[in-house]
């Protein structure tokens, strides 16, 4: 036994951490209990700021105690030199490098960091550059130092062109470094901004960018970073507001837009025909779609002799002149959908959608090679690869089926803006058994009179009917509706469909007949019905007027 180190036994070991955790409350209370007595009684000095240092130190993320040393620090800067105060707040920087050695991603501590910095006379640029360079080497993803990064950037006039070269140089290191990527994405636009304003950057360095992001894409396939920057680079671009069509009667005038847009924004205002105030269709605050109603017009011809403006910031961005047809003026623009991009750049596009169908050849489901073709084909022809692109989409519901709502939407909008361009407005609008689970773009569906969404799935979308203002036969029989909450007012709407959904009547029907003035019959099941409806041969109801 002799010369042996004795072991303690699991139970002595428990015992000796649970006094040494009970040492570490009991001295945790009685310095928190110290600093809150010092600030209630107002002693603002530094003996307060040593109590909640030794708090911070091993605990960083105490927000209360980084308040208290705020507030002594800035009653200690009516009483000391400026050399004085310099040294303390130095002495700030050290306790927070303390603090960020322990808890690399504690909030409170890069905070506090910002808020020294923007306090100091003159802050060391250089040395927090290079303490983010420090911290982004322990761990490329710690987006507390990215976000402090910019903070340092913006503070000391870093210029654009320095952290573009700063993310070549991380991405050469790991092309999986998500944040460098999505800093990339945000530098671009400022250094090569597109002349034309139509896409986020310039021919030539778009061209490069795409070349840059297939590299790392295919070093990588189930790496999502690059996947991701390659998505944002076929991404559309943000158009420029405009009117898509007006519809003006003699009661009321209706415009859609190709954004969604709020009345009440300070820098965008329509002139119309009429003074009353623009409202959204759906009532909320921001809409693709506004109504005006006047009681002092004459004639539709009369409405139509105005043009609708549109100013932005006080300039007149958009003249739209309205071409009376009957009883209404109208005027609209065909939505185009299709991406611009230059011979160039959609050759470098062709060879890398190659690249994307070689490695599918060798692993068929990977996702983000078939979801980065959807956005290929979309750019380089949609019409061309439609039939493709919805394969590749029911493909990847079923691959990554915790996702599987999200590509079905996908797929809903890539059918309806097909459907959208070859619309003629004068016709039906018909969607019937596409699948559909969301109703995209249905401001362009405001001159629609006879709309049929039958056998979708459109539980999700009764809000966006809003947009059929002068619709006036409505069918989603067999769309899976269960009941009609969401729907919205549609003055014009005559007669509306919802037939073999499960709806239970009179109560989920009753509701709406208030919202829509014109409606008279509605096409049901054979269910019980109340005495306010009067029960017709195949379903159909009509309603009493």
């Amino acid at each position: 036994m002799h010369g042996r180190v004795k072991v303690r036994t699991t139970a002595e070991q428990d015992e000796i951490k649970r006094k040494e955790r009970a040492e570490k409350v009991k001295l945790y209370k009685a310095g928190m209990s110290l600093a809150f007595d010092m600030r209630e009684k107002g002693d603002k000095n530094e003996k307060g700021l040593a109590v909640s240092a030794k708090l911070l130190a091993p605990n960083p993320d105490i927000y209360t105690l980084w308040n208290i040393r705020r507030e002594i620090i800035l009653h200690l800067k009516t009483l000391k030199s400026d050399d004085e105060f310099s040294q303390v707040m130095e002495d700030e920087l050290r306790l927070t490098e303390i603090c960020l050695k322990n808890q690399p991603k504690s909030y409170g501590t890069w905070h506090h960091r910002c808020w020294v910095l923007d306090n100091m006379t003159n802050p060391p640029w250089k040395t927090e550059l290079a303490l983010c360079d420090k911290y982004l080497s322990y761990d490329e993803r710690n987006f507390h130092c990215w976000d402090y990064r910019r903070f340092v950037v913006k503070r000391s006039g870093v210029s654009a062109e320095e952290e573009l070269k700063f993310t070549d140089d991380k991405i050469a290191e790991n092309f999986s470094n998500y944040s460098a990527w999505h800093l990339r994405s945000n530098l671009l636009p400022q250094v090569y901004p597109d002349p034309n304003g139509l896409k986020p950057i310039e021919d030539n360095q778009h061209k490069h960018e795409l070349e840059l992001v297939a590299s790392a894409a295919f070093t990588d396939p189930y790496d999502q970073s690059a996947w991701f920057y390659q998505r944002w680079l076929l991404g559309r671009h943000t158009p420029e507001l405009r009117i898509t069509h007006v519809i003006a009667t003699k009661k009321v005038v209706c415009l859609s837009f190709n954004r969604s847009v709020s009345p009440t924004s300070p820098d965008i205002m329509v002139k119309a025909y009429g003074e009353n105030a623009w409202k959204t269709v759906d009532g909320e605050i921001s809409s693709y779609v506004w109504k005006r109603t006047f009681a002092d017009a004459t004639s539709v011809s009369e409405v139509a002799k105005v043009p609708v403006e549109l100013v932005v910031g006080g300039d007149v961005r958009q003249s739209a002149s309205l071409a009376v047809d009957g009883e209404q003026a109208c005027y609209w623009e065909q939505p185009v959908f299709e991406a611009s991009f230059s011979p160039g750049v959609t050759e470098v596009l062709r060879n890398v959608l190659d690249s994307c169908q070689t490695l599918l050849e060798l692993e068929p489901d990977t996702k983000w090679p078939l979801l980065t073709s959807v956005s290929l084909m979309q750019a380089i022809d949609r019409k061309k690869y439609k039939a493709e692109v919805l394969k590749y989409l029911d493909l990847l519901a079923k691959i990554d089926h915790l996702r599987t709502n999200y590509y079905s939407d996908l797929k809903s909008r890539c059918i309806m803006e097909h459907q959208l361009e070859e619309w003629n407005v004068g016709n039906d609008f018909c969607l019937v058994n596409t699948a559909l689970t969301a109703l995209y773009h249905s401001q362009y569906l405001l001159p629609a009179r006879r709309v049929d969404l039958r056998q979708n799935s459109l539980t999700r979308s009764l809000p966006r009917l809003a947009s059929l203002q002068f619709c006036q036969v409505l069918i989603l029989d067999e769309n899976n509706l269960q009941n009609l909450e969401g729907f919205p007012s549609l003055p014009n709407l005559q007669t509306l469909s919802v037939k073999k959904n499960q709806l239970c009547l009179p109560e989920n029907i009753e509701p709406y007949i208030t919202l829509c003035s014109a409606l008279t019959n509605v096409y049901i099941d054979d269910n019980p019905l109340s005495a306010t409806h009067e029960y017709c041969n195949g379903g159909f109801v009509k309603i009493p007027k």
